[in-house]
């Protein structure tokens, strides 16, 4: 027990300080400094800091595609208002996973390998969608448009905003919390409005 203890504050640990001051940045030494644990314990439980970064986003990709999935296999309807509503209940868990987002949009910017793993975990997430859209009476007939749509006018925006969100509202000089409001208003009126209107149209 104590161990996965251990395991688990190291990980919170880097968690912090590779959103706070970057991947890079960071030392392992520092990481062991937050963490309470010795330098020697980190490499027991993990090979290098790459692996530590690799199980922090992976650990929280598969949480999101789960409940991505579980959400999916609820859904009876495609409703634009019951999508807004879905998006509103959510909000909370982006602002819980600012620090995942965050160094997810570092990540990608500078590194393929990341950007290939996010989209292998995301992948699934189709497979899973379309037999649901069938039962729905949706003839989805491009399928590799609604994944550009999701990944690059869905996920990626919201990385985006969590990478220049503050310094967004520090050259413009306004409140982060009306950034999120206008953000969220956008993002329902331009990404959800579109997709839920591809996927009922009978064109």
């Amino acid at each position: 027990m104590d161990k996965l203890n251990s395991k688990e504050r190291i990980l919170e640990a880097a968690l912090n300080l590779f959103a706070d001051i970057g991947y890079d940045a960071t030392r392992v030494d520092e990481i062991a400094l937050q963490a309470n644990v010795k330098k020697p314990l980190i490499y027991y439980y993990f090979n290098s800091k790459q692996e530590i970064l690799e199980e922090l986003i992976d650990g929280y990709l598969k949480t999101i595609v789960n409940e991505k999935e579980q959400y999916l296999l609820t859904m009876e309807s495609i409703d634009v208002n019951a999508l807004y509503s879905r998006f509103d209940e959510r909000a909370e868990l982006f602002i819980r996973n600012q620090k995942y987002l965050r160094i997810i949009a570092l990540e990608i910017l500078k590194s393929s390998d990341v950007a290939k793993s996010i989209l292998r975990r995301l992948k699934p997430v189709l497979a899973t969608a379309m037999p649901i859209f069938n039962d729905l009476g949706l003839e989805v007939k491009n399928l590799n448009r609604i994944a550009i749509a999701y990944f690059f006018f869905g996920m990626t925006p919201t990385l985006m905003l969590n990478l220049f969100g503050d310094k967004f509202c520090e050259i413009y000089d306004i409140d982060r919390g009306l950034l999120d409001e206008e953000y969220s208003y956008l993002f329902k009126r331009f990404y959800i409005k579109s997709v839920s209107e591809m996927l009922t149209d009978k064109e």
